[in-house]
């Protein structure tokens, strides 16, 4: 969203003292809530956007970027773990 659209939205609210004060809030928060949205939204894609920069920047400097963390996927199902008894054996064993 462009400035100049933020400012054409800010100007659209109509808040006029001279009326109850129900009536010039009630039309006013809804597209100032809207707003608020839009420029969240924005926000968040920019600070990813932002991230992405920063990293290809490191990259092209010659530094290492993010670990890629693997997740734990399927490892683990149907190993066998060893057990107190296992390990007391090998113990023994080496005595």
């Amino acid at each position: 969203m462009s400035p100049q659209e933020i400012k054409k939205i800010l100007h659209n609210i109509d808040f006029q003292a001279d009326s109850s004060l129900q009536e010039p809030f009630s039309k006013g928060l809804p597209i100032l809530i809207n707003l608020v949205e839009k420029l969240s939204e924005e926000n968040e894609q920019l600070k990813i956007e932002i991230q992405k920069l920063r990293d290809e920047n490191n990259q092209l400097k010659g530094e290492q970027g993010k670990p890629k963390i693997r997740g734990k996927k399927g490892r683990g199902k149907g190993k066998n773990v060893s057990s107190e008894k296992d390990r007391k054996e090998g113990c023994n064993s080496i005595i």
